[in-house]
């Protein structure tokens, strides 16, 4: 085996940047697109499905986050047998919006309370903490 940079790889210019792979060829990724792409706090606002090969300009538009907001990012949830793809909008740095991405576009909010963490997959469901109660379910 030869340690060297994959041909056609991923490159993006200096920005504030964040990036998912959703497989070999694929990313969730956010930059600076361009004016009205970040967010005022200067982060990505926009979230692109991205695949290898092709110019930064053709990746699809899967999330336009609010300017007001910190930030928006594509999240790869990984489980065994499986995956959940999720689309986050930091609304503050404590305050979380959640989408689960179903296809190519659609997205289905999760009814999750704000301050929420996920902190991984199991058998196709999110393992959640909570910061708050949430309905029957104690914070912690």
């Amino acid at each position: 085996m030869t340690l060297r940079f994959v041909e056609n790889g991923f490159f993006l210019p200096e920005a504030k940047s964040n990036v998912e792979w959703l497989d070999q060829n694929t990313l969730f990724v956010g930059t600076d697109f361009g004016p009205g792409s970040t967010t005022e706090a200067g982060y990505p606002r926009i979230v692109k499905r991205w695949t290898r090969g092709t110019p930064l300009s053709s990746a699809i538009t899967v999330y336009e986050g609010r300017p007001g907001s910190v930030s928006a990012y594509g999240v790869l949830i990984r489980f065994e047998g499986g995956f959940i793809d999720l689309i986050e909008e930091s609304l503050t740095f404590w305050r979380t919006k959640r989408f689960r991405l179903i296809g190519e576009r659609e997205m289905n909010l999760l009814p999750l309370p704000e301050t929420s963490i996920i902190a991984g997959g199991f058998r196709g469901r999110l393992v959640v903490g909570l910061q708050q109660a949430w309905g029957d379910f104690p914070a912690g």
